[in-house]
């Protein structure tokens, strides 16, 4: 009965840990230019402009509902994202977006 009772205890556990995996954000704006040619200014860019300071980053990523999302986190933190629990924040060096 013991026994019975650990096994389902532990894969309650499991499966609650693998049923929402966190995902990544895109990769922050200083990258994707740097590859990509030039983007257009919209009117939503030229009025939010977003002052880093030393040692952040800008995070961006697109909501399923269309708009983009911004965050800064800093330059050693992972930007992550998980778009079924609308949670958008910055990892930690050790455990990533865990």
């Amino acid at each position: 009965m013991l026994r019975t009772l650990l096994a389902l205890v532990l894969s309650i556990i499991l499966s609650a840990s693998v049923a929402v995996p966190a995902t990544f954000a895109q990769a922050p704006e200083a990258a994707k230019t740097a590859k990509a040619a030039p983007a257009k200014k919209t009117a939503a860019t030229k009025t939010a402009t977003t002052k880093l300071a030393p040692g952040q980053k800008l995070c961006k990523s697109k909501q399923p509902a269309g708009t983009t999302k911004t965050w800064t986190c800093g330059n050693d933190q992972p930007c992550c994202v998980n778009h079924s629990m609308n949670l958008y924040t910055c990892g930690s060096q050790l455990l990533k977006c865990f």
